[in-house]
Formats: C-alpha cells, sequence, structure tokens
C-alpha cells in the first residue's frame, strides 16, 4: 500500500472500505435458517429499508402505515452479508415520509438533501427497491415513548409470529434503533 499523508488517509479510508464490498459481495452467503424470525429497528433518519444490510440477497417487505396489509415497497441489497433472517414485514417508521411526487419536495427543502444523500448510499451498497423517503424534523423522537411504541408492537408481532411456527426471535437495531429496543425489551 502507498504511504499517504494523514490527510489524505483520512479523506480515502471511506472509499478503500466501501469499493471492496461493491466490487466483490461477501462469498459465500450463510444458509438461511428457518428456525429464526427478526424483528429490525433501523437508525437515525434511516428507513424500514436498512435493514436489507444486513439480510443478504433476502428482501426486506416494508408496510404501509396507514394499511398494516398493503406492502409499501421491498428492499435489497446486492453486496450485503446475510447477518438477520427472515425479517418480518413491518410498517415504516413514524418519522420517515415518502416522496410521492415532485411537489413533495417543494414543501420540504431539507427532503432534497436526506434524499441526495439516501440515493448516494443506495448507489453505494447497491441496493434496489427501496422507496424515496426522508425524515422529518418535526416528528423525530430518539427512543421515546413514540418509537418504544412502534418497537413494542413489533415485537409482539414477532414473538406471536415465533410462537406460532415454533421459531426463534431475534430482535436487531442500528444506533438510535439499538437504544429503543434495548429500552422497550428492559
Amino acid at each position: 500500500m502507498v504511504e499517504r499523508e494523514p490527510s489524505q488517509h483520512r479523506r480515502w479510508w471511506l472509499f478503500e472500505r466501501v469499493l471492496p464490498l461493491v466490487s466483490h459481495p461477501p462469498d459465500p452467503q450463510p444458509a438461511l435458517r428457518p428456525n429464526i424470525c427478526s424483528v429490525f429497528m433501523p437508525g437515525f433518519s434511516a428507513a424500514r429499508a436498512q435493514a436489507a444490510r444486513y439480510t443478504g440477497p433476502d428482501p426486506v417487505t416494508v408496510l404501509d402505515r396507514a394499511d398494516n396489509d398493503r406492502v409499501l415497497y421491498r428492499a435489497t441489497a446486492a453486496c450485503a452479508p446475510r447477518l438477520l433472517h427472515n425479517v418480518l414485514p413491518q410498517p415504516e417508521v413514524h418519522d420517515i415520509d415518502h416522496i410521492r411526487t415532485p411537489l413533495d419536495l417543494l414543501w420540504n427543502p431539507t427532503a432534497v438533501v436526506s434524499l441526495a444523500i439516501k440515493r448516494i448510499q443506495n448507489a453505494a451498497l447497491r441496493m434496489s427497491g427501496a422507496a424515496n423517503a426522508h425524515m422529518v424534523l418535526t416528528r423525530v423522537n430518539i427512543g421515546g415513548r413514540v418509537d418504544q411504541d412502534d418497537c413494542r408492537r413489533a415485537i409482539e408481532r414477532g414473538a406471536a409470529e415465533a410462537r406460532r411456527s415454533g421459531r426463534h426471535l431475534v430482535v436487531m437495531g442500528c444506533s438510535r434503533g439499538a437504544a429503543t429496543m434495548l429500552s422497550t425489551v428492559l
């Protein structure tokens, strides 16, 4: 490896870590374990599609909040390792809003920046199917009651499915999702 000056090293460290993942996905993937079902809580400013980064080639199904039977989207990440097995379909988190028309961008200028960041992240991880979503700043709640209620409903739904099918339940969260999972379970 070529020695770089410290400032250059800090500038390029992200690309040195991300590019090998994009060009060479983890191989081989562990087999899908049918005896596990998983519940996932995303991190700060992330949609439920973030779970696709941990499910390998398996899609993550996100349901519409208004109608829990209607599928909003299915997301997959081509270069993701399989760490989560059989993620249960869940409704989108409360502080994420989906861009349905270009007019939605006019009403919320921060959505343009958020959408650009999400598109770059999705392209870097070769994600497909993820909806155009942005964080609504007035709804942000970091591990508070609303987050815990969403998490509790997801865990209860997962526990019922695990009991019904005789599978083990795995709960996982990233960033604020991990804090929310921990505070909800305790």
